[in-house]
């Protein structure tokens, strides 16, 4: 499960005994609210904005065609106006992004394989455990 931010708490969770290897990096935690480094790449942000442009523009087209209803251009203005006010939105945000300072998190977790490899060492310790613990049984 990949990280959420929830409140003020990063939360995750991985699979049950022992199936991933994971890591957690935490940057300046605690001082400032939580912002995941996948979120602030440039590229994921200007493909959004790309997006909501492209939503916009066939707004735009379906508006100016002939024959539309008063229900649908009422419709269209509405989904005008949200567009308008998410990309006022992201400009905002991106513009604050690099002002503010921001406490970051990044995780990596791994699946484990079950191949791995015997330890003739510990293969060897664990038999002697096992004949130490007989010997309190009998």
């Amino acid at each position: 499960m990949p990280p959420r931010i929830v409140n003020k708490a990063i939360i995750t969770q991985t699979a049950n005994r022992g199936r991933y290897l994971g890591q957690l990096y935490l940057l300046n935690p605690g001082i400032y609210d939580w912002v995941d480094t996948s979120t602030l790449s440039s590229a994921t942000s200007k493909k959004q904005k790309k997006a909501l442009e492209y939503r916009l523009s066939r707004v735009d087209y379906l508006l100016n065609r002939d024959g539309n209803t008063p229900e649908t251009v009422a419709s269209l203005e509405k989904q005008k106006a949200i567009i308008l006010k998410q990309l006022e939105a992201d400009d905002h945000e991106n513009s604050q992004q690099t002002h503010t300072p921001k406490s970051t998190f990044k995780a990596a977790f791994s699946p484990l394989t079950q191949n791995i490899g015997e330890d003739r060492r510990m293969n060897e310790m664990i038999k002697e455990i096992k004949k130490g613990a007989e010997s309190f049984t009998n």
